[in-house]
């Protein structure tokens, strides 16, 4: 069931557009406008939710076992619900007293219920009150289930008080107010796709016709139309299609509303909808009134009256009005006379037709000559206009000062809690001056031990820039295995790249086809785990030999059983990179493939080292006394020597560890056994400048170097100092490349 009848609301704007085409309310807009604007300046529900719901909440003191026999409702789970039920009955059958007496037995048995039966008890609340045009009574029903309903997340009750906020405030006049509400109720409906958005779209139409936007509203009342048949409510859509041919009519286009009046008549064949379908036959009645066409217009009129008959209906004002204007234009005015008059007695004062059943009955009693009867007839119709217009605005009236009242309460409840959070602080001042010298002791002290902290977190800060940057420069001097690659694919033979350990950097084709296994299983693996456990041992001896400097040939097997002849050396260009050539052995010794090879692949290196310096110079020794830069070459090296005394200087003092630790837990230098010692021979060479390698490995020791910084607790002063030393290796280093 709709939370609010909108069919009624669609007749009281029908109504005004069959006979009173301009608004006749006298001062009404003015004040209304002014209303408008006061309650346009508070959103919907903006009020405090205790004020409002106190009264809808609260649970009557009644008996309500008694209660619940008089509506013959068992105890239960779910008597709520059923409450509910008999509820909406009542209403829909106009027995509004007896909704009221089942809401307040509802209303005592939800108040010990979950949120959502007081949710559903209140809306209903508010139902009723529209129903019996309480209007402002309904608003406050409808904002305290909307605050029920965004209290506990439910947005489609929130959707759908906010679209009955926006149907009272449109009663009231406050356009403004209700196009907020219906927007936003519009809002959410979308977002959630919700099936019942026609509803929202309807009202919004309702809303944009009253103020004279015919065409903003004939868009809304198309998009309902679209979603009313997309959930499959056929009425609501005749419903719709009636109001568009009222407007058709407004503006005299009198084919198209015909067109939509029958379409609209062939959805109202349902008995539960004959009462509609007469207004469609009233509708019809007064198109062919309107073309002048006579014949058409009694046609209808008997058609509709006979369908009343028939079905024991009782006639709609609509009807009875269009048929008084034919009986009128036969020149049967007794006979209008007499219907107009049965018409009145049986209508309420508040249907919205009156007013124009008592001018039509006015202009018949003045066909017939009773001109002082049509005279009391015209005045009885003013009299009822000008009620309807005061009814309206004390509606108005009532639901601003209801606003007031609750404002005014609001501000008297926040002055008594400004006073009594007045009189907590004073309480609060006298501690607070006892505690004061106290206060000021500790805050001086906390002050001081929160600038050592904040000097502590400030140094902490740097130290984790400095570590993040030493990653960064550490990882840059990595051979960038991408180059490798590139320059390896350039080959023919097969070719890998080592690292000091051993382990495998990039792999050419012809390397992969000899190994039996592609790049990416070889990378990052020892290469020495794809040899035969017999071999490893000499592997193991070439790998120290070249660490010495001395390139190294020697036959291999491999897991697969083939045997290979390997030639390892340094590269020139890294001497942290080793150069691993491989061929199938030959059927020649040992000994003599291995200088074969040796010879053959030191032709063959010159093709990587020229394609990464550049230079012809075959030359691997420098001639010192010739060299223009001899100087800073010699200051160079003695810097590097220098540079790793400190270092593993540093290492020592800040781990209590030897340099053995260093280059295992670095893993940048190669640890071997030496009378049965472990020994990092290498980095040893590097600690003395006679014993430093012609080409050495300066990215080694950078990276050494920065393990260090990242890994040892040093002073300020000494990691400046170590600092310093890093960036003239590294200057010497880049002007090396790139002269």
């Amino acid at each position: 069931m709709a939370a609010v009848d909108w069919a009624a609301s669609r007749d009281v704007v029908a109504a005004k557009n069959i006979e009173n085409p301009q608004k006749r309310i006298g001062i009404l807009p003015a004040v209304a406008s002014v209303l408008a604007f006061a309650l346009a300046s508070q959103a919907p529900g903006v009020r405090a939710a205790d004020a409002v719901c106190d009264r809808f909440e609260r649970a009557p003191t009644i008996d309500t076992a008694r209660c619940l026999r008089e509506f013959e409702v068992k105890a239960g789970g779910n008597a709520v619900e059923r409450l509910h039920a008999v509820v909406d009955a009542r209403i829909k059958a106009g027995d509004f007293e007896r909704a009221s007496d089942a809401l307040t037995c509802a209303r005592a048995l939800a108040a010990r219920g979950d949120w959502r039966d007081r949710y559903e008890t209140v809306r209903r609340d508010g139902v009723l009150a529209y129903r019996r045009e309480r209007v402002p009574e309904a608003l406050e029903a409808f904002e305290c289930a909307l605050g029920i309903a965004e209290r506990n997340g439910f947005r489609p009750g929130i959707a759908k008080q906010t679209k009955n906020i926006g149907a009272g405030l449109m009663r009231l006049g406050d356009f403004r107010g209700a196009q907020t509400a219906l927007e936003r109720s519009l809002a959410i409906l979308r977002a959630d796709r919700s099936p019942e958005i026609g509803s929202t779209l309807n009202n919004l139409g309702d809303l944009y016709r009253e103020q004279g936007d015919h065409k903003t509203a004939l868009r809304y009342y198309e998009e309902a139309i679209e979603n009313y048949r997309r959930a499959g409510d056929e009425i609501e859509v005749a419903h719709t299609t009636e109001t568009l041919s009222v407007m058709a009519l407004d503006r005299g286009d009198t084919a198209e509303a015909v067109a939509l009046l029958t379409r609209a008549m062939r959805e109202f064949r349902h008995e539960g909808q004959r009462p509609y379908r007469l207004r469609a036959y009233a509708g019809l009645a007064r198109a062919a009134m309107i073309d002048g066409d006579l014949d058409a217009a009694r046609r209808w009129s008997a058609e509709g009256l006979a369908f009343a008959a028939e079905h024991g209906l009782a006639v709609p004002s609509t009807l009875q009005l269009e048929a008084a204007r034919i009986e009128r234009a036969d020149d049967r005015a007794p006979a209008a006379i007499a219907r107009l008059s049965a018409a009145l007695d049986e209508l309420p004062d508040t249907d919205p037709h009156r007013i124009a059943l008592l001018e039509q009955r006015a202009l018949a009693l003045a066909d017939v000559g009773a001109n002082a009867e049509a005279i009391a007839a015209l005045r009885a119709a003013k009299d009822a206009e000008r009620r309807d217009a005061q009814a309206r605005f004390d509606r108005q009236i009532a639901w601003q000062r209801s606003r007031l009242e609750a404002a005014e309460r609001e501000r008297k409840i926040a002055t008594l809690e400004h006073e009594s959070r007045q009189r907590r602080l004073w309480t609060g001042v006298i501690a607070l001056i006892a505690l004061a010298l106290a206060l000021g002791v500790g805050l001086y002290a906390s002050r001081r031990n929160q600038r050592a902290r904040e000097a502590a977190a400030a140094r902490q800060a740097r130290y984790e820039e400095a570590l993040q940057r030493y990653r960064s420069e550490a990882e840059a001097l990595r051979v960038d295995r991408r180059l490798l690659r590139a320059l390896l694919a350039t080959r023919g033979d097969a070719v890998c790249l080592l690292d000091a350990e051993g382990q495998v950097l990039a792999a050419n084709g012809g390397a992969c086809a000899l190994l039996g296994a592609d790049e990416a299983a070889l990378i990052g693996v020892a290469f020495a785990e794809r040899m035969t456990p017999d071999c490893r041992e000499r592997w193991s001896q070439a790998m120290d030999n070249t660490e010495e400097g001395r390139p190294e040939a020697l036959r291999i097997e491999i897991e697969s059983g083939v045997a290979l002849d390997a030639r390892i050396a340094q590269w020139e260009q890294d001497a942290g990179v080793l150069i691993l050539a491989l061929r199938e052995a030959s059927s020649v010794s040992s000994e003599v493939a291995s200088s074969s090879l040796v010879d053959a692949e030191e032709r063959r290196d010159n093709v990587i080292d020229s394609g990464v310096s550049g230079d012809a110079d075959d030359d691997s020794e420098r001639d010192f006394d010739s060299d223009p830069n001899a100087d800073a070459h010699r200051r160079y090296r003695r810097n590097l020597v220098e540079l790793m005394l400190c270092v593993i200087e540093h290492w020592e003092r800040g781990t209590g560890t030897n340099r053995i630790e260093l280059a295992e837990r670095s893993r940048i230098w190669r640890i071997g056994i030496d009378d049965g010692r472990l020994r990092a021979r290498t980095m040893e060479r590097y600690l003395a400048l006679a014993k430093l390698p012609d080409n050495p490995r300066w990215r080694d020791v950078l990276r050494t170097a920065y393990y260090v910084l990242e890994h040892c607790p040093i002073d300020p002063a000494p990691r400046e100092d170590l600092q310093r030393r890093i960036y003239e290796v590294q200057a010497y280093a880049r002007r090396d490349a790139l002269g």
